[in-house]
C-alpha cells in the first residue's frame, strides 16, 4: 500500500496523510490481496483480517470486540500480515518492474492487456502515465513494423526491379521511393499519436459529463495506453489491420471502467464514441470516393490508364524485338506470353460491375472471358487464341481487346516512325474517357483530349499515308467482334 503520488509506503500509520507528500488517503482506496493484511484497532491494537474481495474488512464498520470502540476500516492501522510489504499488494505491472529487461517486461504487459486487462489496470499506480505512454509508443512501432512492412516492401521491390538497368536513375528512384515509404511510416505513427490524444480527451470529457470519476484525465490516458498492448493483434498478417484493433477497444473499456470506477455503460460510451465516429467517417468517405470521385476518374486518362497503356505499349515492342519486328497477330498473345496481364487490358472493377450484356463486346476472347484467360487449361487457351486470330480480317488494321484498340498491324517496329500509334486506350463503353491515352512506337505514351481526337486521328492517318500504311477508322467504334481491315 503506497501513496499514489509519491509511492511512499503507508503501512503502520495512525494519520490519514502521507508523511512524504501530504496527500490524504483512505485504506479503502487501495486494492489489496485477501488474507494478507491486518487492520488494527487504534485503541487496543486488536487485529482483524482483510478477507474481502479487495483485501478489505467485511463488514467495513463495527465495534471492537476487545475495547468496544466503534471502528471503520479507514480509521484503523494497516499492516502487512507477514514478510515484506509487497506480499500484501496486488500483482505489479510487468512494465514497471525494474528487475527485468524491457523486452520481457513489454511482452508480459502485452499478455496482461490481452487476457488480464482488469488486473493490469488494478495494479497500475496512478502516477505511471509516462511509463504507459512509452509502452504505447513501443507497441505502436512494433505493430506498424510487423503489419505494414510486407505491404510497403512490395512496391519497393517493384521499384527496384523496374529500375533494374540504369544504376544512376534507378538508384535515385529507389532511394526516393524508400524515403517516401519512410515518411509514410513516420506520418502514420504521428497520426496515431494525435488520434490517441484526441481519444483520451474525448473519453475523459464524456466520463465527466456522465458522472464522477475516481481520478483525473491522466488515469483515462493511462488506461488507453496500457490497453494498447491488446493492439498487437493488429500485426496478424492479412486480417490484423482490419480486426485487431477491436481487441484494443474491449481492453480499453474494461480498463477505463476499473481505473475510474465507473459503470460498464459509461466506460463503453467514453471509449467507443470517438473510434465509432472515426469508423463512420472513414466508411462515409470511402463511399463518397466510390460514388463521386471514381466515376470522374474513370472518365479521364487517369494515371492508372496511362500506366496501363505504357505497360501494353512496352509489351508490344518487347514482342517485336524478340521476333521479326512485328507485333503479335492478336493482342491476346501478349497475355499468353506474360508480357501483360488480363487485368491490365481490362479494368477488373468496371468489368465486374457492368451488366453482362455491356461487357461481352470488349471482354471476350473467342468463346472465353478475357479476365479468366490466365486460369484456362492450355488447350482452351490455344483454342481461344486461334479463334481470336481467325476472327480478324485478312489484312487487319485495328482490333480491340478489353479497354484498348491495337493499331500496330503492318508496322515494322525495328525502324518505325516514333509518331506512329501502336495502341489506344479507349476506356469503357458505357463511360468514354475525357482523354485518350496513346502508346507510340518510341515506347512513350501521350494523351489526346476527347474533343481533339478526330483531328489527331486525321493527323495520324496523314502520317500513315506518307509511310504507305492504310488509314485507321474511328477507333472508338472498334469492338472485339468488329475489327477493322484495310480496304
Amino acid at each position: 500500500m503506497h501513496c499514489p503520488d509519491c509511492e511512499y509506503p503507508l503501512w503502520n500509520l495512525t494519520s490519514r496523510v502521507c508523511p512524504e507528500c501530504g496527500r490524504a488517503f483512505r485504506p479503502s482506496e487501495f486494492e489489496l490481496l485477501p488474507n494478507t493484511v491486518q487492520f488494527c484497532c487504534p485503541g487496543c491494537m486488536q487485529v482483524y483480517y482483510g478477507t474481502g474481495a479487495n483485501g478489505h474488512l467485511v463488514p467495513p464498520e463495527f465495534d471492537c470486540v476487545t475495547c468496544g470502540r466503534h471502528l471503520h476500516m479507514d480509521d484503523m492501522i494497516v499492516r502487512p500480515l507477514s514478510g515484506p510489504d509487497v506480499q500484501a499488494q496486488p500483482e505489479r505491472v510487468p512494465w514497471l518492474d525494474p528487475g527485468k529487461g524491457w523486452v520481457p517486461r513489454w511482452l508480459a504487459t502485452i499478455g496482461w492487456a490481452l487476457v488480464r486487462p482488469v488486473t493490469l489496470m488494478r495494479a497500475a499506480p496512478l502516477r505511471s502515465l509516462w511509463p504507459s505512454v512509452g509502452f504505447m509508443a513501443i507497441t505502436a512501432c512494433v505493430v506498424q513494423i510487423l503489419a505494414l512492412t510486407p505491404i510497403l516492401l512490395f512496391p519497393l521491390m517493384i521499384g527496384i526491379m523496374a529500375a533494374g538497368g540504369a544504376a544512376g536513375r534507378g538508384g535515385a528512384a529507389v532511394g526516393a521511393m524508400s524515403a517516401g515509404l519512410g515518411f509514410f511510416s513516420l506520418a502514420t505513427l504521428l497520426a496515431q499519436g494525435v488520434f490517441l490524444l484526441a481519444w483520451g480527451l474525448a473519453a475523459h470529457a464524456l466520463l465527466r459529463l456522465t458522472g464522477k470519476t475516481r481520478a483525473g484525465a491522466s488515469r483515462t490516458f493511462q488506461a488507453l495506453c496500457f490497453s494498447s498492448g491488446a493492439n498487437i493483434a493488429s500485426a496478424t498478417p492479412c486480417v490484423g489491420l482490419y480486426f485487431g484493433w477491436i481487441w484494443w477497444l474491449v481492453s480499453a473499456v474494461l480498463m477505463v471502467r476499473e481505473g475510474q470506477r465507473v459503470s460498464g455503460a459509461r466506460a463503453s460510451l467514453a471509449v467507443l464514441t470517438l473510434p465509432v465516429l472515426a469508423l463512420i467517417g472513414a466508411v462515409g468517405g470511402y463511399t463518397w470516393l466510390l460514388v463521386s470521385v471514381l466515376p470522374l476518374a474513370a472518365s479521364s486518362a487517369a494515371p492508372g490508364a496511362l500506366n496501363r497503356t505504357q505497360s501494353v505499349t512496352h509489351g508490344i515492342i518487347q514482342h517485336a524485338t524478340m521476333g521479326t519486328g512485328r507485333g503479335p497477330s492478336h493482342a491476346i498473345q501478349l497475355v499468353e506470353s506474360g508480357a501483360v496481364g488480363s487485368w491490365t487490358l481490362k479494368d477488373w472493377a468496371t468489368a465486374t460491375t457492368q451488366p453482362a450484356v455491356a461487357r461481352v463486346p470488349t471482354t471476350r476472347v473467342g468463346r472465353e472471358q478475357l479476365l479468366n484467360f490466365e486460369t484456362l487449361p492450355l488447350e482452351r487457351k490455344r483454342a481461344a487464341i486461334l479463334d481470336a486470330i481467325n476472327a480478324l480480317p485478312p489484312n487487319p488494321v485495328a482490333h480491340r481487346l478489353g479497354d484498348f484498340v491495337f493499331t500496330y498491324h503492318g508496322i515494322n517496329l525495328n525502324n518505325a516512325d516514333a509518331r506512329l500509334w501502336l495502341v489506344v486506350y479507349v476506356g469503357d463503353d458505357a463511360a468514354p474517357p475525357a482523354e485518350y491515352a496513346v502508346g507510340l512506337a518510341d515506347n512513350t505514351v501521350t494523351t489526346v483530349a476527347a474533343g481533339s481526337f478526330d483531328a489527331a486521328l486525321a493527323e495520324q492517318n496523314a502520317l500513315r499515308e506518307s509511310l504507305g500504311l492504310p488509314p485507321l477508322p474511328d477507333l472508338r467504334r472498334i469492338t472485339t467482334t468488329q475489327p477493322a481491315g484495310s480496304r
